[in-house]
């Protein structure tokens, strides 16, 4: 007997993602009636794989984007990926990025061929939800069939790094110095910081409290030191500044941070700031016995994290900044002018800049330091003051402090949500 064979071919490959079944069997031509074994035959549907090892990614502190995927199957299909949101929901958005293996911009919900590979990408600025696992999932479809496929994008919490504060040289503007002990105080009050605080830290954090000379550390900055306060500017040691500016532009987690006072004479602040003219400051004198809050503002997110939208911005519902408060300032200060990009808070009326916020490159100026202790509320009396005068400077002082620390625990985790102007 002759054996024939027999090809079934489909008429179109299975998109569905169930494995389709028909049942066939042969008659005689001459006799219908005599057929043969039916027989089964099943089409699996279309599929791809993902070639991740339990389809799950993850991405570092360090770096913010996975390692290329390649999906394998049919050079005739095409994928089409979606972002699902984490859950529980984060505190904010994220511009979460597809992109092409070299970095190239692709699009959400639009086709790609089988070979084309790809990266998901992470922004750094996560650290609203940086005490918590997040996970993204992303849904890789078949165009045109509903076989599809998900893989999880996992960024670990963030560890924050150690918080390390010392002195730049002694003196006023440094912290042991009587007029920022008030200021001082916000900085270590567990309410406000700490594991249970408002902002949260894994301890909350020693300061220095010896405002001598010998306890600064300008001659020599530790590594881990990543919180300077400068003291009182000396010509006899004016090359500290030029260690404080070395120890900023070399931080290597971008997470160290100045606070340079001008309780100086004008000659001494004119001094100090010849060594920041390159970064576009200017010195301009100390007139003036009271500074008020600069409240014209445009596209300012360092402004809005300090009156709407930070962590100390709606403190006490109850109560609300006035901006007609003035901040004490002695002969012995200084004002200035700013670069672009750096928020001035604080000012001499004609005469300049009394408090800047400059997050580029991580220094605040402070014209006075008297500015911190006059007229300020202990911070533990910050929730039961009604004046609202000095009600708005214990919510700038406790918020200067939330700035500090943020960038000296996650770096440009926290800064990049700022570079939006």
């Amino acid at each position: 007997m002759k054996l024939n064979r027999l090809t079934v071919t489909a008429k179109q490959e299975n998109a569905s993602s169930n494995t389709l079944n028909a049942r066939l069997y042969l008659a005689l031509v001459d006799d219908p009636n005599v057929k043969s074994h039916v027989i089964t035959i099943s089409q699996k549907p279309m599929s791809f794989n993902t070639g991740i090892v339990g389809n799950t990614l993850y991405v570092s502190e360090n770096a913010d984007e996975t390692q290329v995927v390649s999906l394998q199957g049919s050079s005739r299909m095409k994928w089409i990926a979606e972002l699902e949101q984490p859950e529980p929901a984060l505190v904010h958005t994220y511009a979460v990025k597809l992109v092409g293996e070299k970095g190239d911009a692709m699009s959400w919900g639009s086709e790609y061929s089988m070979g084309t590979k790809f990266k998901i990408q992470l922004p750094k600025i996560l650290y609203k939800d940086a005490n918590r696992d997040i996970t993204y999932h992303v849904k890789l479809t078949l165009a045109g069939t509903d076989v599809s496929s998900r893989i999880a994008i996992v960024r670990k919490v963030l560890k924050p790094i150690s918080i390390s504060v010392a002195n730049l040289y002694g003196g006023y503007g440094a912290l042991g110095n009587g007029i920022l002990s008030t200021f001082r105080d916000y900085g270590i009050y567990s309410t406000f910081f700490g594991s249970q605080g408002i902002v949260y830290m894994p301890v909350t954090p020693t300061l220095p409290n010896n405002e001598s000379n010998s306890a600064g550390v300008g001659a020599n900055i530790p590594d881990n030191v990543n919180v300077l306060f400068s003291g009182r500017y000396a010509t006899t040691v004016s090359n500290y500044y030029d260690n404080l500016i070395t120890w900023l532009e070399n931080s290597p987690n971008k997470n160290r941070f100045a606070i340079v006072s001008l309780d100086n004479s004008n000659s001494e602040n004119q001094a100090l700031f010849a060594k920041f003219t390159s970064w576009g400051y200017k010195y301009r004198g100390n007139t003036g016995s009271y500074a008020s809050w600069v409240t014209s503002h445009t596209n300012d997110p360092v402004w809005d994290y300090i009156v709407k939208n930070g962590p100390f911005s709606n403190f006490r519902p109850s109560q609300q900044i006035n901006f007609n408060a003035m901040f004490y300032r002695d002969g012995i200060s200084g004002t200035f002018d700013v670069p672009t990009g750096v928020t001035s808070v604080l000012e001499v009326a004609g005469n300049g800049c009394s408090l800047s916020i400059d997050l580029q490159r991580r220094i605040i100026f402070l014209g006075d330091s008297q500015h911190t202790n006059t007229w300020t509320p202990a911070c533990n009396a910050l929730a039961t003051v009604t004046d609202n005068e000095y009600y708005g400077r214990g919510v700038l002082w406790a918020t200067l402090w939330a700035i500090i620390y943020n960038t000296a625990q996650y770096g440009d985790h926290f800064t990049d949500v700022f570079n939006t102007r």
